[in-house]
């Protein structure tokens, strides 16, 4: 048996935009929790990112042309993260707004904390960034601003996490894509969901000019 708490409200697809902050807010403030608070001491560490094991199971992928993709992308990530120097904080990891319930009073109560986690925070805001500020599967940069603004009421970005946060949004949207092909073409083969995991190569695209925003 488990018992839980009732979360009373909606959970509301696309978040609305007047609501982004708030979720920035959030996200923000749990960034700032003690990594070693009473009660959160066995946390594990980056269970959101790709594996080694799951890195090589791209060489397998019947679509060679999204797995050279994948991988050309995520080697690009992987070198604008080598000279980062972000402490690893306490991490949601898939802040997306079917894991928000929206109370009658506009409050947001969060779910879903399996893939919690110690991790670079620019990586966490870059996973929300990808559940919360899409828009006919791209970036979009309005969505983007609120989301970032919410966040920065609690914990202003430093310049140089402005510059490098285009590559977490990017990071997250390639491990989105991994586990979208993975689920849907080896695990759980699902031809109704095969080419789902091309819908983030059109996102990744659209980083670059929807973040111009943050400046």
């Amino acid at each position: 048996m488990i018992l839980k708490a009732w979360a009373d409200g909606t959970v509301e697809q696309p978040l609305p935009v007047a609501l982004l902050p708030e979720a920035g807010r959030i996200l923000a403030a749990l960034h700032a929790l003690p990594p070693q608070s009473p009660g959160l001491t066995d946390i594990p560490v980056g269970t959101r990112r790709l594996s080694a094991d799951h890195e090589a199971l791209n060489t397998g992928f019947a679509d060679r042309r999204f797995a050279d993709w994948l991988v050309d992308q995520l080697a690009r990530v992987y070198r604008v993260e080598a000279v980062s120097h972000r402490p690893r904080t306490i991490t949601h990891g898939d802040l997306f707004d079917d894991n928000i319930i929206v109370g009658a009073d506009g409050s947001l109560t969060v779910l879903d904390w399996e893939t919690v986690s110690l991790d670079d925070p620019l990586l966490d805001l870059g996973m929300a960034a990808v559940g919360l500020a899409q828009e006919d599967g791209v970036l979009a940069a309005p969505r983007l601003e609120a989301l970032v603004e919410g966040y920065e009421r609690a914990c202003p970005l430093a310049e140089e996490d402005r510059r490098a946060l285009p590559a977490e949004i990017i990071h997250a949207a390639l491990i989105i894509a991994f586990h979208r092909y993975y689920r849907h073409n080896v695990r759980f083969p699902d031809a109704a969901k095969s080419d789902y995991h091309l819908e983030m190569i059109r996102f990744v695209e659209s980083v670059t000019g929807a973040v111009e925003v943050l400046g």
